[in-house]
């Protein structure tokens, strides 16, 4: 196989995006590409012959009768795009899953352009054909920069005077507290609660707008995996709730990852292990190296979660219908941020859930 699929080792995915195009619908199916401006193209991966139609060489700047070799098209994708590009590939190829990836050019007249690409591999005798379509999405990459300017100043705005009252509630607090008044310290002590949760979500929408091509900007470091764990739970946990926190670790660990959105990972899971658990219920913490990966796991002795809505619980804004859930407050962006997060790092998501028996939520990113 080519070293465009080679290149990226990683752990098999679950296949959840499974579509097949059915042949009898190809004729209509060409019509329509043509039609919508999309242009289509052909890999063999043994002999890398490529096939491409006007509209995609239209799309790239080629020349319009000349044929186009794939080592041509992929000298136009910018480097950095080019990772996640095979990471993309590769996975599609081993799942049998679709391929869907969104990357920069700079296409033959210099022009820099994102482009959206879609495809999947049809397995034959001795080889493998991949049939892709290719659509332009500048303008849309450009109204999206523009609303992610506007949700930036929207969170630096927001964030200062947040900051503020949060200050002056907790020394009220604390005044009330040695005045031996604590119902109405009490009361200051939900407001705090609320002023949390606002910045939470302040938090995750910050995230969001800084996406690139619904990705994330990523900025790694090397650290200690368990000291971070350690550090969140008793910095934002341990005090604050009854819950009894226990790590399990096989020894320090250092990755190679954001240590800002990590930690961001750890707090979505945390948060929700003790929304959706009895008060003062255990919360264990499993960090170990396994097959070359980081995984760490985040169990609960909670509600659990219904089998169906475990196939969406990291879709963007998903909630549960369950009214239990429905009860507990929650925007359903946290999980979906987690997802994106972990897919930056090269790695994966998932859970494991029983209704009334808990839950248990992973993710694994590779090791150096």
């Amino acid at each position: 196989m080519n070293n465009f699929i080679k290149e990226t080792e990683f752990p098999e995915i679950p296949d959840t995006n499974s579509i097949a195009f059915s042949q009898n619908d190809q004729v209509d199916l060409y019509h329509q590409l043509v039609l919508s401006g999309i242009g289509s193209f052909t890999l063999n991966t043994v002999t890398m012959q490529f096939n491409c139609c006007a509209r995609f060489r239209e799309l790239l700047n080629f020349q319009k009768n000349n044929p186009v070799e794939f080592k041509e098209v992929i000298k136009l994708i910018k480097k950095n795009n080019l990772l996640i590009l095979r990471y993309c590939f590769k996975s599609a190829y081993i799942n049998k899953s679709t391929f869907e990836c969104e990357f920069e050019v700079i296409d033959q007249h210099q022009k820099t352009k994102w482009f959206l690409a879609k495809g999947k591999f049809a397995d034959h005798i001795t080889h493998s054909i991949f049939h892709g379509i290719l659509s332009d999405v500048t303008k849309t990459k450009e109204k999206d920069s523009q609303r992610n300017e506007i949700l930036a100043m929207l969170n630096h705005e927001l964030r200062t005077p947040l900051t503020t009252i949060k200050l002056y509630v907790q020394l009220v607090a604390e005044s009330l507290i040695k005045s031996y008044n604590p119902s109405e310290a009490k009361l200051l002590k939900i407001a705090s609660n609320q002023v949390d949760s606002v910045t939470q979500i302040i938090e995750d929408f910050s995230i969001l707008s800084t996406m690139n091509n619904d990705k994330l900007q990523i900025n790694n470091s090397n650290f200690e995996i368990n000291e971070l764990i350690s550090e969140v739970i008793s910095i934002n946990y341990s005090r604050k709730y009854p819950n009894e926190f226990h790590l399990e670790a096989d020894g320090q660990l250092y990755i190679n990852a954001d240590r800002l959105k990590i930690t961001q990972v750890l707090h979505n899971y945390l948060s929700n292990a003790i929304k959706y658990s009895s008060t003062g219920s255990n919360v264990t913490i499993i960090c170990k190296s396994l097959n070359r990966s980081l995984v760490v796991c985040i169990k609960d002795n909670g509600l659990g979660i219904d089998p169906e809505d475990q196939k969406k619980l990291f879709d963007k804004f998903f909630r549960s219908t369950s009214e239990v859930v429905q009860r507990i407050k929650g925007h359903g962006i946290g999980l979906y941020l987690v997802k994106k997060i972990i897919n930056a790092h090269y790695g994966h998501v998932w859970a494991n859930s029983r209704i009334g028996k808990g839950s248990a939520f992973y993710f694994s990113i590779p090791l150096n």
